[in-house]
């Protein structure tokens, strides 16, 4: 007799036989084994059993059960559980009680009773989609977790269910419209249900829409269920507010149609419709897209061999944004091409040639390299402004009397714009940076001192300066600078108790 399952498992010959039985020849087969096996009948009715359990309340009535549920009080109902400070309702549960219930109805999906799960799921898409459009939820997205997920499995629901296909389309068609988000709901996941009856319907919907951005949205995908690709290129190069290169360009190259999609990546260059910008509205769904990724269009043009366009691509990006993501962005496409330390020299060298209004950009280019020096030598040139604690906060850090400065500075520019708590407690944030920078510095200087001899120091006993010529060469120098600022600060503060609160607080 031949082992069906041993210690390896099931046998493959009888994993792939009952792979290729439909629903009815399994169920079939499970009868007439419970006929001929009284253990296998009993192992049955245990698992009938427990899959009952499991089901409970959404088995019995899941359509009454879903109405409870969804009229029961909502956190943001309340008035009294919004948290000021987070902008944010507090959870009372709802979301999560409806979370658990999607679990029942899938476990009833599971079981046979798609048609059974499917109304209680589009009660709940339809009746949680005002309140994630208004902008409303729970602490978490837990609403939106939520109405996701019920949209996913009510997909699901259709498909393996038996819906009524023309009433389905129309629905489906008339929601897609209103709004494409709130839930996302995809075409594709609906078009096994919808067959080409409903599928007919659904075009004769959106087909007799007004124009709107959901109707040509709509259109597009349509085009995509087709396989038009032309259908598709044409809409999305028509439509009024430009084309959308991105959508263009993928579409194309996966049909095969390289040379136009490269076509189209050079319009969408010379457009600047490549890269994103923190003023790019994010488009509503992933059909349409305006502006191809930056990584993407150089790939494009690495692969086509068109060396010399992804570099300029790459430098025009970094030009418009020096940021460190273009700046990354540059040195990883030059160093793909053996260019890299000639192409970071011109990038070094446009950045030293600009008239900065502030050494900002500079400065965070810098200590992003790690080169501490140049982002101090950029501090000199142009002056820190936003950056100036990114720069104080550096470590090691080679000139601490000029960061120690920093932060001086900072805290006599906030004693002088406000008063209050919230500004005693930053100026006691500051005084602790400096503290911790000083005593940093005199651990660097102690270490050279042992290594190479003492010198002088930056503030010693007869008032020295810091920062003049061999400071930092006596130990305990910065720490007795900083104490010394220190009483000068209380003393200045003397009418401001809060300020003398927050230094105790804080340690010192």
């Amino acid at each position: 007799m031949k082992v069906v399952i041993g210690e390896d498992g099931l046998d493959p010959a009888v994993q792939a036989y009952l792979d290729g039985l439909s629903r009815s020849e399994l169920h079939e087969l499970v009868l007439t084994l419970a006929e001929c096996s009284e253990t296998v009948r009993r192992t049955l009715e245990a698992v009938a059993d427990l899959a009952g359990d499991r089901r409970g309340a959404a088995g019995e009535d899941p359509v009454r059960r879903a109405a409870a549920l969804l009229s029961a009080p909502k956190g943001y109902e309340d008035y009294e559980s919004y948290d000021f400070e987070y902008g944010e309702y507090a959870d009372n549960g709802y979301a999560a009680d409806i979370l658990d219930f999607l679990d029942e109805l899938e476990a009833l999906i599971d079981d046979g009773g798609a048609d059974a799960a499917a109304p209680p799921l589009h009660m709940i898409i339809v009746r949680l989609r005002p309140d994630l459009y208004e902008g409303r939820g729970d602490t978490g997205g837990l609403m939106e977790r939520a109405c996701d997920r019920a949209a996913e499995l009510y997909a699901r629901a259709c498909r393996e269910g038996r819906p009524d296909v023309g009433a389905l389309a129309a629905w489906l068609a008339q929601f897609r419209l209103e709004v494409l988000s709130c839930p996302e709901l995809a075409l594709t996941d609906f078009l096994p249900a919808l067959g080409e009856e409903g599928l007919a319907v659904y075009r004769g919907a959106v087909e007799a829409a007004p124009p709107s951005r959901q109707r040509f949205v709509l259109e597009v995908e349509l085009a995509d269920a087709d396989g038009d690709v032309d259908r598709a290129v044409e809409l999305l190069a028509e439509e009024n507010t430009g084309p959308w290169y991105a959508s263009i360009v993928e579409r194309l190259l996966a049909a095969g149609r390289r040379d136009e999609a490269m076509a189209w990546l050079d319009r969408a260059v010379a457009a600047e419709s490549v890269g994103r910008s923190f003023w790019d509205r994010p488009e509503d769904t992933d059909i349409v897209r305006r502006r191809l990724d930056a990584p993407r269009a150089i790939d494009l043009y690495i692969g086509a061999g068109r060396p010399d366009d992804a570099v300029a691509l790459a430098h025009r990006l970094f030009r418009e944004d020096p940021g460190a993501d273009a700046y990354d962005l540059l040195l990883d496409t030059a160093g793909r091409l053996g260019r890299r330390d000639r192409e970071r020299e011109a990038a070094l060298a446009w950045i030293d040639g600009r008239n900065w209004r502030d050494a900002d950009i500079p400065i965070a280019l810098a200590l992003h390299e790690g080169d501490v020096e140049r982002a101090w030598r950029a501090a000199d040139r142009w002056g820190a402004d936003d950056a100036w604690q990114r720069l104080a906060d550096a470590a090691p850090q080679p000139r601490p009397a000029d960061a120690m400065r920093l932060y001086e500075e900072a805290v006599t520019r906030t004693l002088g714009r406000r008063s209050g708590r919230e500004t005693s407690q930053r100026i006691a944030q500051f005084a602790v940076r400096l503290r911790d920078i000083a005593a940093a510095a005199d651990e660097a200087v102690a270490a050279e001192t042992a290594d190479a001899g003492a010198g002088a120091g930056p503030a010693d006993e007869d008032g020295g300066a810091v920062g003049d010529a061999g400071a930092g060469r006596r130990d305990g120098a910065y720490t007795k600078h900083f104490r010394v600022w220190l009483d000068n600060l209380r003393d200045s503060c003397r009418h401001r108790p809060t300020v003398h609160d927050e230094l105790r607080r804080a340690g010192l």
